[in-house]
């Protein structure tokens, strides 16, 4: 018999042989992919989102402190700050007070529907969505994340019992001071658009009065405040605080360490050293889950090998007896082996594909085992897909190559005697 025709038998009596086994690790492998993709999925990407997109990585830095004097935050050491390694970010603050009025825009009735929230004062800051109220409402097909331009601000969407919602779109008229010498201003005024309004319902330290502008637009206000011409704060102005945003938690507790060792005041942010090597052991999660495949496929090899070698020992007699070489036999088993893992991985891939996408439909958006599932379809890694499909057979031959080697070289007369 040739042997692509040898090959193509023996892989269908292996299969046939061994159909209980080789069914449960197709069952084994599409359970493990599909709650791989969707629950470890889930795990993984919050775990990358609190390492390096939350409040969990970002300091705050003041001018003051509750003793001694600390260094300064003046446009210098911001610069300084935002050179340093693992700064993603950097937000230099404070507040402008102001006041607003209705010009155009929004809904039909906003003008006296907001005209109760627009009497008082407003203080204006720059926004960084990263640790400040999430917005609730924003202009049509914008996202709520999206960054201010200048001109643009968010309001509270509710401020003195006004539902200020209602002038998402609007132009308003916003009036602050322009320092003109010790102790004296005059007032100036600008145009603006409501991009959008936040929640504050939780204020946080912002109070439920602040007007969240550009980083550009504050720029312009706090210069003003202080009486510098074209828009730029002057070299000696200091900011209130400074917000950095680094790249994870880890760089966080690292930069708290050195900035504090600078003469900085860290307000808020790093600290707990172990929760670093907990998001990174999260990230892994799927990394794990691969190895865990990779060793459910071995283990298989193993099992598969130890019976399967004993069934053909007859055959490799029969084989060395017509003339057959050791290498010959070798290709032509390690080649069983192979077809047999890639009819299995490919079966697990196609299952596996189909039950990721089914769960991820019944689950999607819901909270299972304590774990917040993605709210959209997913779909397996592509490399993890062809992984498997290298995998599976890779393991076979891994876990029966010891078996397999073995059965090449038996001599004709040991082969095809009968055990006792």
């Amino acid at each position: 018999m040739k042997l692509p025709g040898l090959l193509v038998a023996n892989a269908r009596q292996t299969v046939n042989r061994f159909r209980a086994l080789l069914m449960a690790l197709v069952v084994g492998l599409t359970l493990l992919v599909a709650s791989a993709a969707v629950v470890g999925g889930s795990v993984a990407a919050s775990a990358t989102s609190l390492d390096s997109s939350s409040e969990l990585s970002a300091l705050e830095l003041l001018s003051v402190a509750p003793s001694g004097t600390p260094k300064q935050l003046t446009p210098a050491t911001v610069g300084l700050i935002r050179s340093m390694a693992g700064v993603e970010k950097v937000v230099a603050g404070g507040s402008v007070g102001s006041s607003l009025s209705y010009v155009r825009g929004g809904t039909p009735d906003a003008e006296a529907r907001s005209a109760d929230g627009l009497a008082g004062v407003f203080w204006a800051m720059p926004r960084f969505s990263w640790s400040q109220p999430p917005t609730t409402k924003t202009l049509d097909g914008r996202p709520v994340d999206a960054d201010l331009q200048d001109g643009e601000v968010l309001l509270p969407d509710s401020y003195l019992g006004a539902d200020l919602s209602v002038l998402v779109g609007a132009e308003l008229s916003m009036e602050y001071t322009t320092r003109t010498g010790s102790g004296q201003g005059t007032a100036a005024t600008r145009t603006i658009r409501v991009a959008g309004v936040y929640d504050n319902h939780s204020p946080r330290r912002d109070g439920d009065s602040a007007l969240y502008v550009s980083e550009g637009d504050f720029k312009v206000l706090f210069a003003a405040l202080l009486g510098s011409p074209g828009g730029e704060p002057p070299a000696d102005a200091t900011y209130t605080s400074c917000w950095v945003k680094a790249a994870s938690v880890a760089d966080a507790n690292r930069l708290a360490r050195e900035l504090t060792a600078e003469g900085y005041y860290v307000s808020s942010g790093g600290g707990e050293e172990r929760l670093p090597y907990a998001l990174k052991l999260l990230q892994q999660i799927n990394v794990a889950m691969a190895l865990l495949l990779a060793l459910f496929g071995f283990g298989i090899g193993v099992t598969l090998a130890g019976t399967w070698s004993q069934l053909r020992r007859w055959d490799v007699g029969l084989l060395t007896s017509l003339g057959w070489s050791s290498t010959k036999i070798l290709r032509l088993y390690s080649a069983e082996i192979a077809a047999v893992g890639g009819l299995v991985g490919g079966a697990a891939v196609v299952f596996g594909t189909v039950a990721t996408v089914v769960a991820s439909l019944l689950l999607q958006g819901r909270t299972f085992m304590g774990i917040q599932i993605a709210s959209t379809v997913v779909w397996p890694p592509g490399l993890w897909l062809v992984g498997i499909l290298v995998g599976v057979p890779a393991a076979f031959l891994l876990g029966g190559a010891a078996r397999i080697i073995r059965l090449s070289h038996l001599d004709p007369d040991d082969a095809l005697r009968r055990p006792d």
